[in-house]
């Protein structure tokens, strides 16, 4: 649980600024895939524009579903985000729910939620933690359809959902 909790809190945010600010794209072009959602967290609902995956291929993949104000690709400005870090038991970005605890190989590691964030400071609200829940991850041509309902460890739920393209990095 030590693991966990270490790899949640210090390694994975670590590698993903490291990824978003100092490293450049191997897909060409830029700016997230465009689509459209919300999530709703505390009574109050935030909209969803674009996405990203970040694939590390070996079946480990992060997922950023962002506002308008923030491009999830690029990983600038400011905004509401929401992220999912997944692992597949395909090897690869599959379809397929994600849950907390895993079932069937399909592992969501944990998520990281900014309301008002700005990715230049790192700063705004930071929700963090999820204890229970699942991301249903659905694919079909070149759109997207992610379905989440999550407990946070707040005690607040986070339910939402995305459809539209996802621009996919590869490191």
């Amino acid at each position: 649980m030590k693991k966990l909790w270490f790899l949640s809190v210090f390694v994975v945010p670590l590698i993903a600024l490291v990824l978003f600010t100092g490293c450049p794209s191997s897909s060409g072009g830029g700016g997230g895939g465009q689509g459209s959602g919300s999530f709703t967290y505390d009574s109050t609902t935030y909209s969803l524009t674009n996405a990203s995956i970040d694939d590390y291929q070996d079946g480990y993949f992060e997922l950023y579903i962002a506002s308008s104000g923030i491009d999830a690709y690029e990983w600038t400005g400011i905004g509401d985000i929401i992220s999912f870090y997944l692992e597949s038991p395909t090897g690869a970005i599959a379809a397929g729910t994600y849950a907390l605890p895993p079932t069937d190989g399909y592992v969501f590691w944990g998520c990281d939620m900014g309301i008002n964030f700005d990715t230049a400071t790192l700063t705004g609200t930071l929700v963090r933690y999820a204890t229970s829940g699942s991301i249903t991850l659905s694919i079909s041509g070149s759109t997207y359809t992610v379905d989440f309902n999550l407990t946070m460890d707040d005690a607040n739920t986070v339910t939402g959902s995305y459809t539209g393209t996802v621009s996919i990095w590869y490191p």
